[in-house]
């Protein structure tokens, strides 16, 4: 009995082996037959590729070529209309700078013109004044005094000195002749005309006047005296202006 029961299990050992011997075989022919199908498959592709239409392989590669000319020729515009733009931007730059300098050059002219004019119009105001100064002399300059008459003048103002405090009136001040503001003579000379406008206007001019006699003017005739010896200080010097 027990020698029966070794064999059959003996038995049974063999059977498991040939099972796997057998599932491994299946296994390495299906393996086979996938690396046979993409072999195939390869060679299928392959030769589907040999076998395209040359005509059909030309245009597909016109059409490529169609393709990258046409991103050239887009690259190029962009190109070109960025250099445009680039070089219209410096062309405005430089028409705005001309026009800036257009601008201050008209405006340095105008102000240039009116400077001009303005001075034409100065000197022609002064011109004016000279010829009213001149004018104004000759009837103030008229040489009809004698020596005699200027010494009495001076003789004159210096007895003004011997007055009383607020004793003098207008009436009292020796004014000189409107005619002959500084008593000329016909023999006097262009020394002898400065030399009188000189003293006559260290006598008139309203500072040195109201110094030397303001303390003794009436108070009601004061302010009067004093605008008239303003008028002729002014006389005199127009006098000096022509003589000088």
């Amino acid at each position: 009995y027990s020698g029966s029961g070794g064999g059959g299990g003996g038995g049974g050992g063999g059977g498991g082996s040939s099972e796997r011997t057998e599932a491994e075989a299946e296994a390495s022919a299906a393996a086979s037959t996938g690396a046979a199908a993409a072999s195939a498959a390869s060679a299928d592709a392959d030769a589907d590729a040999e076998n395209v239409d040359p005509e059909e392989r030309k245009r597909a590669e016109d059409l490529q070529r169609k393709r990258e000319a046409e991103v050239a020729r887009q690259a190029a515009e962009r190109a070109t209309e960025a250099r445009w733009q680039r070089e219209a931007a410096v062309t405005e730059a430089r028409r705005a700078k001309t026009k800036k300098a257009q601008k201050e050059m008209m405006e340095e002219l105008r102000r240039k013109q009116e400077e001009e004019a303005g001075q034409r119009e100065h000197h022609a105001r002064q011109e004016q004044a000279k010829t009213k100064v001149r004018e104004n002399a000759r009837g103030t300059c008229v040489a009809t005094a004698t020596d005699a008459i200027y010494q009495q003048h001076q003789a004159a103002f210096e007895r003004l000195r011997a007055a009383k405090p607020g004793s003098l009136r207008e009436v009292d001040i020796p004014w000189p002749q409107p005619h002959n503001l500084v008593f000329l003579t016909p023999r006097d000379g262009a020394p002898a005309k400065k030399l009188k406008i000189s003293m006559a206007l260290k006598l008139w001019h309203p500072d040195k006047f109201s110094q030397n006699f303001g303390s003794l003017l009436c108070a009601n005739d004061s302010e009067k005296i004093l605008a008239r010896v303003k008028a002729v200080s002014q006389s005199i010097i127009e006098l000096r202006q022509v003589y000088n």
